[in-house]
């Protein structure tokens, strides 16, 4: 009998920890099917991009890079992450970090639009005012989920 009161007990311990876990996860369980249907059309495989050619793909694209223009970009990308990855593990506030992220921005932009054709550097600046924007709708739409 002791052992039945005690089981129920931890059962209806973790219940509700658990629902409470999923709950900050994005909704847990509406996540979680999304990932079962996605991970079952999948073979169980999930396919994870590297980010770096990922954007890669994405310049060449829609930049028309050769191949000249897309190893230099990749090695201004790469310096560029290593440079973050440095920042970020240092113990600045927030707002200097930001700054130091800002600054990286710059000059990677910089880097890249020195190897860039005038129609390229236009293609470029379009890319990012609509990364940009595309931030902001993101950044709305969170703040309004977050108040509801």
């Amino acid at each position: 009998m002791k052992k039945i009161v005690l089981l129920l007990l931890a059962f209806g311990y973790i219940l509700p920890v658990t629902a409470q876990m999923n709950r900050g996860m994005n909704n847990g369980l509406s996540r979680g099917m999304n990932d079962m249907i996605s991970t079952s059309n999948n073979d169980g495989k999930k396919e994870k991009k590297d980010p770096i050619v990922a954007t890669m793909e994405y310049l060449k694209k829609e930049l028309s890079l050769d191949d000249f223009q897309e190893a230099a970009i990749k090695s201004y990308l790469l310096e560029n992450i290593s440079e973050s990855e440095k920042v970020n593990a240092t113990s600045l506030n927030p707002e200097e970090k930001r700054e130091k992220f800002v600054q990286l921005k710059n000059t990677f932009d910089e880097k890249t639009k020195s190897i860039l054709t005038t129609d390229q550097i236009a293609l470029f600046n379009n890319l990012s005012k609509e990364s940009k924007e595309k931030k902001k709708k993101k950044k709305k739409k969170k703040n309004k989920d977050e108040e509801n």
